[in-house]
């Protein structure tokens, strides 16, 4: 490994952010990937690693995040800091690899294995991998490039991804900006040592009036029974990836008031979770999703990652399908609104100032929990990160299709993620191969959820029109 020289200035990562460099573990990936869709055959240039470098290079300046490695303070005693990378080579973050079997299945294999490979942050932060060759998948174009950027939680949230991927394929400049960007001296070894015990002293006090503090409570606070999916985890990800179109998902949700795309996903897979579940001897009643929340405007953080979780209600009681979308609606408002009613109040935060040593003592604690009580919190994740238009491009090929699938853990070996460019809504599934060794069937039951939704919203009413006309 090349030698380098102790840096002089540096971005002190903030606490929110250092949790997911401190937290993560063997049960608990904290990679990120963004991965966008062209067609080959609108490539005139050969792609190769001089064509893809050349292509990468000028945009790479428009993201100095892309261009930093972390620094870490001797001992941990106090947070990194992100430091320019003196020695940058794209070199270092650029692989490419042709696919030569057809179908989902070896692409799918490759991805779950980016989820899964942990980086080395003192060398890089993100990595882009380029597939060709990519043929046979649905959703697809014939012989496909596919192009996956990867990066670590402790940078950014999906949301700055997303922002980040517009800038690199497209021309979105400005916005992948998020986070603390002021750079300090970095202090030396005594200076952060004397200032260990007053930083404990602060995160303590703070934990003190957390334990103090009332907060209200959730509207969907119940606890749910567990499943399959929320046990420990290898992990071994299986990903599956579904096509759907965003024009028919619309018309689906106008037909509930105020409903969303999201809504009409989140039921989707209301009911092709409920139903794989019963079909495995699992009949499931009740049962709830995490969904992360963009929270930039309300977090009064300088972290890179804004984001919060609340969970909602699936309502996997309710067998009429309009009816579970009207449930879920609600329930999906009101969890939100609670959370950023939640995220603008004055409430102690005493993960905003923790130490290392500090989210250490949480793995450690995290790492002790045996997953096997017969009631959760959440059942399963569904997160939504919208691409935007298409006006994207790699090596002049405009993207057709992007999508984020998400490493699982232990407790949640089962996470969903829509992500929508254009026209095109890709729903991503990871799961934990021992948990489902019959992705397949899972992909085809959300399928026919689909179908079932829009064929309710096509129904026509009493009075002879169309629910969704």
């Amino acid at each position: 490994m090349k030698r380098r020289s102790r840096p002089r200035t540096g971005i002190r990562v903030p606490s929110r952010d250092a949790m997911n460099i401190f937290l993560e573990s063997d049960k608990a990936d904290a990679n990120l990937l963004q991965v966008v869709v062209v067609d080959s055959d609108a490539i005139d240039a050969p792609i190769t690693l001089d064509t893809v470098r050349d292509w990468v290079s000028p945009r790479i300046e428009l993201l100095p995040a892309l261009r930093r490695r972390l620094h870490s303070v001797p001992g941990d005693m106090a947070n990194p800091y992100w430091v320019d990378d003196e020695g940058f080579s794209l070199d270092q973050h650029i692989t490419l690899t042709r696919v030569i079997e057809p179908g989902w299945a070896p692409l799918g294999r490759r991805l779950a294995d980016l989820l899964t490979r942990r980086m080395d942050l003192a060398e890089s932060t993100w990595e882009l991998h380029v597939f060709t060759n990519v043929t046979g998948v649905e959703g697809f174009p014939e012989r496909a490039c596919v192009i996956a950027l990867k990066v670590h939680h402790a940078m950014m949230d999906g949301v700055g991804l997303a922002h980040t991927a517009r800038t690199l394929f497209g021309a979105d400049t400005g916005k992948s900006s998020r986070g603390n960007t002021t750079e300090v001296a970095i202090a030396g070894g005594f200076a952060e040592l004397v200032r260990f015990p007053r930083t404990i002293g602060k995160f303590v006090t703070e934990l003190i009036r957390l334990r103090r503090h009332t907060f209200p409570a959730g509207p969907n606070a119940t606890a749910l029974p567990a499943t399959r999916f929320n046990r420990p985890v290898d992990p071994d990800p299986v990903l599956q990836l579904i096509p759907f179109d965003l024009h028919r998902i619309q018309r689906m949700k106008a037909v509930i008031p105020g409903a969303t795309v999201n809504d009409v996903m989140l039921t989707v897979v209301s009911i092709a979770l409920t139903r794989y579940l019963s079909e495995h001897g699992e009949p499931a009643s009740r049962l709830g999703t995490t969904i992360p929340m963009d929270l930039r405007s309300a977090a009064g953080t300088d972290a890179a990652n804004q984001v919060s979780t609340v969970t909602v209600d699936l309502h996997a009681d309710i067998s009429d399908p309009l009816a579970r979308l009207s449930a879920v609606h609600a329930s999906a408002d009101a969890a939100k609104a609670w959370v950023r009613n939640l995220a603008a109040s004055d409430h102690p935060r005493p993960m905003e100032i923790a130490p290392p040593a500090a989210l250490k003592l949480v793995r450690v604690v995290s790492g002790l929990v045996t997953h096997t009580s017969s009631t959760v919190g959440s059942n399963t994740v569904i997160s939504n990160v919208p691409m935007g238009d298409t006006d994207l491009e790699f090596l002049g090929a405009g993207a057709v299709a992007a999508f984020s699938p998400m490493p699982v853990g232990d407790g949640v070996g089962l996470i969903h993620h829509v992500c929508s460019l254009g026209s095109v809504v890709m729903l991503s599934v990871s799961a934990e191969r021992n948990m489902m060794d019959d992705s397949e069937r899972y992909a085809d039951l959300l399928t026919a959820a689909f179908t079932e939704m829009e064929s309710a919203t096509q129904k026509p009413s009493r009075s002879g029109r169309s629910l969704a006309s």
